[in-house]
């Protein structure tokens, strides 16, 4: 009795599991309707480069400048009030474009009559 009992439950068990595998439908489930598996873990070395390593990035253009703005930090943080340090200088070409303002024209017809 107990046996049937057990094996009963064990075959109810792998129902289950197979179903919750499978989807709602079985072996027709759609692949968007499937249930997510866990991500798999990582493995090996991380994608990017070695450290110290020289990157590809964009290339500054110190030669043509066209101004230079200096921006000054601030001598304490402005949350806690706490005296800074001077620290160096970090420089960052960036490529603007000027915007432009809309204007306001009035154009003044001239109409002539024959």
């Amino acid at each position: 009795m107990l046996v049937v009992f057990f094996s009963r439950l064990e075959a109810k068990l792998r129902y289950q599991v197979r179903q919750a595998k499978e989807g709602v439908f079985g072996s027709s489930t759609a692949s968007s309707r499937m249930p997510i598996k866990a991500n798999s873990e990582q493995k090996g070395k991380s994608p990017r480069c070695n450290p110290g390593r020289k990157g590809f990035g964009r290339k500054s253009h110190d030669g043509e400048v066209d101004c230079t703005i200096e921006v000054e930090a601030p001598d304490v943080c402005p949350e806690c009030g706490v005296s800074l340090e001077e620290k160096g200088m970090e420089e960052r070409s960036v490529l603007d474009t000027p915007s432009q303002k809309p204007q306001r024209v009035l154009f003044r017809l001239i109409t002539r009559k024959m």
